[in-house]
């Protein structure tokens, strides 16, 4: 073998021995890396462990992995970034950008607005057809304000279906309602009121838990103040806060409340006494509250409204205004004097025609009505008369009839009278013979002070049913009124 043959074979093998040196190395090198990653890895562990345990804010996560912890930080952070992007605009429901004259606890302790419409609605079945959503709204208007009714209509028939959703402004007269109205007659039939299905669901919302000083007052008459009704409960013990809900509309009060006492005992006591108390001719319903909350200003927040400034000859235009004259009423007046043939005007001679039916004008526009007022044109009336009809037969009739109408009545409003008659059904005239003839009807006329208390009546009576007979109601004129009312039957006024 010559030397070049043995100094080529040498350094192959220092080549072949320098490459599996390489190789070596690489394979420690990547072991000794894998390694130092376990123990990173291990060490991150750690730090995580030890970094939960020092910022977990509930007790709750103690027993989560740390994989999970990681998952729910994670989490935490994604909803906070859709919080400064997606739904920044969103406005969330708080006591500072509620609109003023807010009283509604519930609403304003920034409860979920969902649950909330729940916990103040209630469910009513069994009614009548022939009631209307508004008969539904002037009944349960006593236990609160009534904020939306839903009835499903039927439409082959055009009327309701017999049941629908009653919600209020506040639950407190959710629950006045139902304890009142369930099983109760309307209608001739029997009411059935009851809470929507997600009730429950609804009530495990509540946010903050109502005190127990606290109570609910719904039905308060118009003319109760704030300062009056404090005054009133404070015969029980010391009231720390009392505030009516404000309708910044009509900037009245919507006839519901709270009143809170310096105890629990006292507001206890209250409920005890204070519901079913008679005031202002409308019965107080009480009872506890459902949902806490502030209560807000009440009527304080009519004072930021701008004061209405009313024309000083306002008053006088409107007086002045004369009635339009009904050609129909025209008609049926020179009908009736037509068929009413008494001796006075039988032998009229030609030449005293014409100022025949003028002085018989006159005889009735100088009737001095029971009220005491003398003539129906001699002033713009401001009242309103509703007439009664299909109430009894006429041998039914009894001195309590009026008296019950008046009870019935009163709670729309101030009532001047409440008169009875015996009517021809034929000649819409008083009868002055016996009442028990046949072929008379009963109409009863109840004279309300103001128009507006008429039209709520009419509301509520009409078709009503009563000692069970429906009952229809409808709005007269004045003249009407005097017409057929004057040899009244029975006649009731509270004065």
């Amino acid at each position: 073998m010559s030397d070049s043959q043995i100094q080529n074979l040498i350094n192959s093998s220092i080549d072949s021995l320098n490459q599996n040196g390489a190789n070596i190395q690489s394979i420690d090198t990547s072991s000794t890396l894998k390694d130092t990653s376990n123990v990173n890895k291990d060490q991150d562990e750690e730090n995580l462990q030890d970094y939960f345990q020092e910022n977990s804010a509930d007790d709750k996560e103690s027993h989560l992995s740390t994989s999970q912890r990681l998952k729910l930080s994670k989490a935490r952070a994604y909803i906070e970034e859709l919080q400064l992007t997606k739904f920044k605009d969103i406005k969330v429901v708080t006591s500072t950008n509620l609109p003023p004259g807010i009283v509604n606890p519930g609403l304003v302790s920034g409860m979920d607005v969902r649950s909330l419409s729940l916990l103040s609605r209630i469910y009513v079945g069994s009614i009548n057809f022939e009631i209307t959503e508004e008969h539904i709204r002037k009944v349960f208007a006593e236990f609160g304000s009534v904020k939306h009714i839903s009835m499903s209509s039927d439409p082959a028939t055009g009327k309701h279906k017999g049941f629908g959703f009653v919600e209020f402004d506040v639950p407190e007269s959710a629950n006045l309602a139902l304890e009142a109205m369930n099983g109760t007659m309307l209608g001739g039939r029997q009411l059935k009121v009851g809470r929507p299905n997600n009730y429950a669901a609804a009530l495990a919302c509540i946010t903050v838990e109502p005190p127990n000083e606290r109570i609910f007052v719904s039905n308060v008459n118009d003319a109760v103040t704030e300062e009056d009704l404090k005054s009133i409960f404070s015969s029980f013990g010391p009231v720390s806060n009392c505030v009516l809900a404000p309708n910044m509309q009509t900037r009245k009060h919507k006839g519901y409340g709270f009143v809170e006492f310096e105890s629990s005992e006292i507001a206890q006591i209250s409920i005890t006494a204070m519901n079913g108390f008679n005031l202002g001719n409308m019965i107080l319903r009480v009872r506890k509250c459902v949902v806490g909350g502030p209560l807000g200003v009440g009527m304080a927040a009519l004072d930021s409204l701008p004061v209405m400034v009313i024309p000083e000859n306002l008053n006088k235009l409107v007086n002045n205004i004369e009635p339009t004259p009904n050609p129909s009423l025209q008609t049926n007046q020179s009908n009736n004097h037509q068929q009413v043939n008494t001796p006075s005007t039988a032998n009229i001679q030609p030449d005293q025609a014409n100022d025949a039916p003028k002085e018989e004008n006159n005889n009735l526009n100088g009737y001095e009505d029971i009220s005491g007022e003398e003539s129906f044109s001699s002033s713009y009336y401001k009242g309103g008369i509703v007439c009664l009809d299909n109430v009894c037969d006429v041998s039914d009739l009894d001195s309590e009839l009026s008296r019950d109408i008046y009870e019935e009545s009163v709670k729309f409003g101030e009532i001047n009278q409440v008169l009875v008659s015996v009517v021809d059904p034929d000649r819409s005239s008083i009868q002055k013979s016996d009442p028990n003839s046949s072929g008379q009807i009963v109409k009863v006329f109840i004279e309300f002070s103001e128009l507006e208390f008429a039209n709520s009546a009419v509301l509520v009576f009409n078709n009503r049913w009563f000692g069970g007979r429906q009952l229809r109601a409808t709005i007269i004129s004045r003249q009407n009124f005097l017409l057929q009312s004057r040899n009244h039957v029975y006649r009731f006024t509270n004065s």
